[in-house]
């Protein structure tokens, strides 16, 4: 995964531009009948890497629309009248709102131990070989995600982004071919984890691709995106050090 040549981004950035290029999703805030929040699921946040547990209880009578438009406002006025204010300090403000205001969706496939294709007679030399060349089908993607998902929403794109659900698409095929693998069963529970979390990042790319013009959903598809890139990181992280370890054992 590290031939892809970006995992992370500046979400914050992205945040500044999806809410503020030409005051267009300002006016949508303020124009947006009330809605409420649903129920999204049970569970912890918690660590990102343990994001497999992710789902939120999210029962509220408030129009979250109006709630960020009226913060966002609030929050500028508050900046604008110490006269100047810095690019860290809009960003300190912009993460403040995502914070108190964004809800990420439960993205993680349901998948267990017993769904892996694990033996004690795999080998970790033909094992760690496979997992690079599945792994490698990433290096397919040529441009940050979160950027070709910039460009559709400040273009008001809202019938799709094929290009980011083709990327979906390789994602899955990714997470298909490393749940099938045969797998070390030493290795089995991070295996899963980098399995899981391959998956996940493809539905957070599918989410983005299917956006239909919610500044809302926009900053939840992007902050939910970021947390899978994490979870990829940390799940590949952790899957590296067991190989190593087990290498020293054999």
């Amino acid at each position: 995964m590290e031939t892809r040549k970006k995992w992370g981004g500046s979400f914050l950035a992205v945040i500044f531009a999806l809410l503020m290029i030409g005051g267009a999703s300002f006016y949508y805030f303020q124009n947006q009948p009330a809605k409420d929040a649903s129920r999204l699921g049970e569970g912890n946040l918690g660590d990102w890497q343990k994001v497999s547990s992710t789902a939120l209880n999210a029962s509220s009578n408030l129009n979250t629309s109006e709630s960020l438009s009226t913060d966002l406002y609030n929050n500028y006025l508050d900046l604008a009248q110490s006269g100047t204010f810095t690019a860290l300090e809009r960003d300190a403000m912009l993460a403040d709102l995502a914070k108190r205001h964004i809800t990420t969706p439960a993205i993680v496939p349901i998948i267990n131990l017993a769904d892996l294709n694990a033996s004690n007679t795999a080998s970790l030399d033909v094992y760690v070989k496979l997992f690079a060349v599945i792994m490698s089908q990433a290096s397919l993607v040529k441009k940050y995600e979160v950027a070709v998902f910039t460009e559709s929403v400040t273009a008001g794109n809202i019938h799709g982004t094929p290009a980011l659900q083709e990327t979906a698409e390789l994602y899955k095929r990714i997470a298909a071919s490393l749940l099938v693998m045969e797998v070390p069963v030493k290795l089995a529970p991070q295996h899963l984890e980098a399995v899981k979390s391959v998956g996940a990042l493809a539905k957070a790319v599918e989410n983005m691709a299917n956006w239909k013009g919610d500044p809302i959903q926009a900053l939840t598809d992007v902050d939910t995106f970021n947390k899978a890139q994490v979870y990829v990181t940390n799940s590949m992280d952790t899957l590296a050090v067991a190989i190593v370890t087990l290498q020293k054992k054999t």
